[in-house]
């Protein structure tokens, strides 16, 4: 990810070449692959990291089948943004909650416990 994340990337003698992704940066995306040849003009494989309370999700995506570059990019932040808005963080589990139990061959067992807090990232629900 460290070149496609770049708005240009310098390869020595062959030169300087410039990023047509114009969405890095914005709502989260860091890169990955334009796509537009004579069979698909508009195509973007793209990730982004999108905070979420006090984690980030980490998301990959395409858009496929636009009319341009443009509007691929165009529609992968819509599609970036509104997805952020659709993931919460959920607490699982207190300090020290059991959480199982563990028993030996001979007949002993003990409870496991959390060591901390977990808290799951998830998709809200739609009523």
């Amino acid at each position: 990810m460290s070149i496609a994340g770049q708005e240009n990337v310098s390869f020595g003698e062959l030169g300087t070449y410039a990023n047509y992704n114009t969405a890095l940066g914005n709502h989260g995306i860091n890169g990955l692959k334009t796509g537009n040849n004579d069979q698909n003009p508009g195509a973007l494989l793209f990730t982004a990291d999108i905070p979420t309370g006090n984690t980030t999700v980490q998301l990959t995506g395409s858009v496929m089948g636009a009319s341009s570059l443009a509007a691929a990019i165009e529609a992968s932040e819509a599609l970036v943004a509104s997805t952020g808005l659709n993931f919460e963080v959920v607490p699982y589990t207190q300090p020290g909650q059991v959480v199982g139990v563990a028993r030996t061959a001979w007949g002993s067992s003990t409870p496991v416990r959390t060591r901390g807090a977990l808290s799951l990232c998830d998709g809200r629900r739609q009523p």
